[in-house]
C-alpha cells in the first residue's frame, strides 16, 4: 500500500496573487467567493461549491494566537490561490508569515482537514520529510470562525518553477536525488499500513464517527490510524489490503528549494492517501516526459539546426536524461515503483481509474470511458496476471454489436474532444477558465457545438446530441 497524493491546487491557477486587504476592507467579501475564473457550464453550482464564508474577526484572533502575538496587532490578509477544493491565504502578523487554508464545501471537509493535519505531522515526526508545521487547526465548522481551517508555517525558499530553468545539470540531479531519498522513506512505510484509506490521528477516530479504523504500526507511541478515504465519493470504511504512500504529485509549485538548491519544503499534501501501488505512483512532473517525446540521443544534424529548434531539443534531451536517471535509481531502490511507471499496458488503465476516482459519474461520458477501460483490461488481462493465463479467462465480454456501437461512439467523442482542444476550450469536468478569457471560450464552445450538430448524419442523432447538451447547463447560453 502506498501513500498517494491526489489533487489539491490545480496547476492551471495555483498561487495567483489576488488581493491584499485588512479585515475591515470593503473588499473582504471577495475572500469568500471564487474571483479568478468562471465555468462555461454548471456555473451556478460550481460557484456554490467554491464559496465558503467565515468570520474574519474570529479568524484574526486565531491567527494572532497561532503567531504567538498579542491582541490588537494588525493582521494583513492576502488570498494566494483558489484551488480545486480550497482557498489559500497569506496572513502577515508583525514579522510572522503564516499560511491559512480553508476548504471549499465540495469535499467531506472534516475528513479532508483532519487527514491533512495528521499526514503532515506523520511526515514530520516519523519520516523527517520537510513539510510545513501546523500551528492551529479545526476539523469542525462549529467554532467561532464558522468553518474548518488549517494555519501553518509558510514554506521557506523559492518555488522550484522559479529557479529550475536556471539550474545546471548537477544541481538538477541533486534535487532528483533528494526526491528519490524522500520517496525511499515513503516506500519504507509499507509495513506500517495494513489497509487502504486516509491517515488520521488515532484520538480523532471516535469524534469523526468512524465505524472502523486500523492503527498504524509504528515503533513510537500509537498516534495514527487509517480511516475512510477523505473524498466525497469514498467515505466508506477502509478496505483491508496492503498498500503504500508515495507522497504528493511533485509538480514545480509543490517543491521549494534553498539558494543552494536543497529542498526546503514540500507543500500541498491534502488528499494524500494510502492506496494500491498502481494508483499511487506518479512520475514527478518536473522531470516527466511523455513516452513518445523522449529524446535519448541528439539528431546528427543538431548543430546545423536553427537556434530555437536546438534549444527546444536540448531542453527535451536534458529532461529525458533526468527522467532516465530517476528511473534507473528506482529500478534498484524500488523496482515495484519502476515497473508500474514503465508498464505501457497498465498506464492508460491506471490514468482512467484515477479519473473515475476523482469526479462524479456522468452517464453520457464516463460510461464510454469506463467501457474503454474494461476493453483494455479484456485485451491485456494475461499480461496483468502473474501466471500469464490466457485472456479467455477474463470475465469481461464486450463484443459484437456492443463493441461496434462503442467504437462509433468513441470516434465521435474523440472528434468532439479534438474540436474543443483546437479551440482552447477546457475539457476537464471542472471546466474552469480564467475570468478574462470566459467570453472568448464561451463563443468558441458555441461554434464547436454548432459544427458538431451540423456534422451529425441524421435528425435522430441531432436530437440525441441536443438532449445530452441540455444536461450541461451551459452558462449564459442565450447571451453573447
Amino acid at each position: 500500500m502506498w501513500f498517494s497524493r491526489r489533487r489539491l491546487l490545480s496547476v492551471r491557477h495555483s498561487f495567483h496573487k489576488l488581493q491584499t486587504t485588512r479585515f475591515n476592507s470593503s473588499l473582504t467579501s471577495d475572500l469568500f467567493f471564487p474571483t479568478t475564473g468562471r465555468w462555461p457550464w454548471n456555473e451556478r453550482r460550481k460557484r456554490q461549491e467554491h464559496t465558503q464564508k467565515f468570520d474574519l474577526r474570529a479568524l484574526e484572533h486565531v491567527i494572532i494566537k497561532a503567531a504567538g502575538s498579542t491582541a490588537g496587532i494588525t493582521v494583513r490578509f492576502e488570498k494566494l490561490a483558489e484551488g480545486a477544493s480550497n482557498k489559500v491565504f497569506l496572513a502577515v502578523v508583525g514579522e510572522r508569515r503564516l499560511i491559512v487554508k480553508i476548504p471549499d464545501p465540495v469535499d467531506p471537509r472534516c475528513l479532508v482537514t483532519a487527514s491533512e493535519v495528521a499526514t503532515l505531522e506523520f511526515l514530520r515526526s516519523e519520516l523527517e520529510v520537510p513539510v510545513p508545521k501546523v500551528f492551529s487547526w479545526s476539523d469542525n465548522s462549529d467554532n467561532p470562525v464558522g468553518c474548518e481551517y488549517i494555519i501553518m508555517e509558510e514554506a521557506q525558499g523559492r518555488a522550484l518553477n522559479t529557479v529550475w530553468s536556471h539550474l545546471e545539470i548537477p544541481e538538477k540531479l541533486a534535487i532528483v536525488d533528494e526526491v528519490l531519498s524522500i520517496q525511499r522513506r515513503l516506500v519504507a512505510t509499507k509495513p506500517m499500513f495494513s489497509v487502504y484509506g486516509s491517515l488520521y490521528f488515532l484520538d480523532d477516530a471516535a469524534k469523526l464517527g468512524f465505524s472502523r479504523h486500523f492503527s498504524v504500526i509504528s515503533t513510537s507511541t500509537p498516534t495514527y490510524c487509517i480511516g475512510p478515504l477523505a473524498h466525497q465519493h469514498f467515505i466508506e470504511p477502509a478496505l483491508t489490503a496492503s498498500g503504500v504512500n508515495c507522497g504528493p504529485y511533485l509538480h514545480f509549485g509543490n517543491l521549494f528549494v534553498s539558494p543552494e538548491g536543497k529542498i526546503t519544503c514540500i507543500v500541498n499534501w491534502q488528499g494524500t492517501d494510502i492506496l494500491p501501488l498502481f494508483l499511487a505512483v506518479r512520475m514527478p512532473q518536473f522531470i516527466d516526459v511523455e513516452r513518445d517525446a523522449l529524446l535519448l540521443e541528439l539528431p546528427e544534424n543538431f548543430s546545423a539546426m536553427p537556434e530555437a529548434k536546438r534549444l527546444e531539443l536540448w531542453e527535451r534531451y536534458r529532461q529525458s536524461m533526468l527522467q532516465q536517471y530517476y528511473l534507473a535509481d528506482l529500478r534498484k531502490s524500488a523496482p515495484d515503483l519502476a515497473a508500474v511507471l514503465e508498464d505501457e499496458e497498465l498506464s492508460p488503465i491506471r490514468k482512467q481509474v484515477e479519473v473515475f476516482a476523482r469526479i462524479p459519474f456522468r452517464q453520457d461520458v464516463e460510461a464510454l470511458l469506463l467501457r474503454e477501460t474494461l476493453l483494455r483490461i479484456q485485451r491485456h488481462l494475461s499480461g496483468f496476471l502473474r501466471d500469464g493465463n490466457d485472456a479467455e479467462q477474463c470475465p469481461i465480454k464486450i463484443e459484437g454489436d456492443e463493441l461496434t456501437k462503442h467504437q462509433k461512439d468513441g470516434r465521435r467523442y474523440n472528434e468532439f474532444q479534438d474540436l474543443l482542444k483546437a479551440r482552447n476550450i477546457p475539457v476537464a469536468e471542472e471546466g474552469w477558465v480564467p475570468s478574462d478569457e470566459f467570453t472568448e471560450r464561451k463563443d468558441n464552445l458555441k461554434s464547436v457545438i454548432e459544427e458538431t450538430v451540423e456534422s451529425l448524419e441524421s435528425e435522430q442523432e441531432r436530437l440525441e446530441f441536443n438532449d445530452r447538451l441540455r444536461h450541461w447547463n451551459l452558462t449564459d447560453w442565450e447571451t453573447t
